[in-house]
C-alpha cells in the first residue's frame, strides 16, 4: 500500500495525464470533469475507489494549486485542457506549414478571446493578422475598439494586408450604414 506521497505522485502523474489526449481537442464535460476528480480525490486521500468529506485533508481547489502557492500541484483538468487547446492557435500564428492549418481549431469563443487578450501582434506583412480580430492596433483588437462598427462589417475574417491596401475595411456601403445609425441616433 502506497504513502500518501506516492499516491500525490500518481495522481500528479499518472491519473492526471491520461486524459491529455482527449483535453488536447475537446473541452471536458462538467460531469467528465467531476467523475475524474471524485477518482483522482479519492486516490490521493484514501487510496482507495471511494472517499467521503471526512478523508479530505485539504479542499479540492488548494490541491489543484501550484506547490510555490501553497498547493499540491495536481492538475486543474479545465485549465489544463484549456492551455492545451491555446496551443492550437498559437502553433497556427508561429508555424502555417502545418497540415492542418487553415481549417478550424478546436477552440471556443472564450479560448480564442482569452489567446488575444494575452498576446500582441507584430503585423509584418499582414498576411496573419485578422483585420479585426488580433491584437495589432496597440495592442487591441478593432473589433473591441469599435464594437458597433465590427456588427456593421460584413467581412469579418479578411487579413490586415488585404483590408488596408485595398481599403475594404471601410467600404462605401459600410459607410452608408454608419451614416444612417449616426443620424437616426
Amino acid at each position: 500500500m502506497l504513502n500518501k506521497a506516492g499516491r500525490q505522485t500518481l495522481v500528479t502523474t499518472v491519473l492526471s495525464s491520461m486524459p491529455t489526449y482527449h483535453l488536447t481537442v475537446f473541452p471536458l464535460a462538467v460531469w467528465a470533469r467531476k467523475k475524474i476528480d471524485k477518482i483522482r480525490r479519492s486516490f490521493l486521500w484514501k487510496g482507495d475507489e471511494n472517499a467521503n468529506g471526512g478523508h479530505c485533508l485539504i479542499n479540492w481547489a488548494t490541491v489543484c494549486m501550484p506547490r510555490d502557492l501553497g498547493g499540491l500541484g495536481v492538475p486543474d483538468l479545465d485549465r489544463f485542457g484549456r492551455a492545451l487547446r491555446l496551443r492550437w492557435l498559437w502553433q497556427e500564428w508561429v508555424d502555417d506549414s502545418k497540415p492542418w492549418v487553415g481549417t478550424i481549431v478546436p477552440c471556443n469563443d472564450i479560448d480564442s478571446l482569452l489567446f488575444n487578450s494575452s498576446t500582441t501582434v507584430t503585423i509584418g506583412n499582414g498576411h496573419k493578422a485578422r483585420f479585426w480580430h488580433h491584437t495589432w492596433l496597440e495592442g487591441e483588437a478593432p473589433r473591441y475598439l469599435a464594437p458597433n462598427l465590427f456588427k456593421l462589417v460584413r467581412r469579418k475574417n479578411r487579413m490586415v494586408r488585404q483590408e488596408l491596401l485595398i481599403g475594404n475595411w471601410i467600404s462605401r456601403s459600410l459607410l452608408g450604414q454608419i451614416t444612417k445609425c449616426v443620424a437616426a441616433g
